[in-house]
């Protein structure tokens, strides 16, 4: 099994509702307690619940962020309650192909 190196990910940040949740970077200043400034975090991706897991979302990152950080574009990255990554490879046997575009037809009565 070859040997795998993980992305080195900054720090994130889960900001949503129960329904809708992005993934966000953060900086943190240099204060006594953590705080956010406005400016210093930027949304990454979108957080899909896992069916089955209720602590478990899956981030689908954007695509100039796995730009930024290479091998990101090999794994699937799950998040679970509490902060805790983890990445799965993706087999590229296996895996479903995005389509670049998407062209949407509009149709109607004639």
């Amino acid at each position: 099994m070859p040997n795998i190196t993980l992305p080195e990910l900054p720090p994130l940040i889960i900001n949503g509702s129960a329904k809708n949740r992005d993934a966000m970077t953060y900086k943190n200043p240099v204060k006594k307690r953590p705080a956010r400034s406005k400016g210093n975090s930027r949304s990454v991706g979108k957080c899909l619940p896992v069916n089955g897991k209720k602590d478990c979302w899956e981030i689908v990152f954007k695509e100039d962020f796995k730009k930024e950080h290479s091998g990101l574009e090999k794994f699937r990255v799950y998040r679970y309650r509490g902060g805790r990554l983890e990445f799965k490879p993706i087999d590229p046997e296996n895996s479903i192909r995005r389509t670049k575009e998407i062209v949407r037809l509009h149709g109607g009565a004639t």
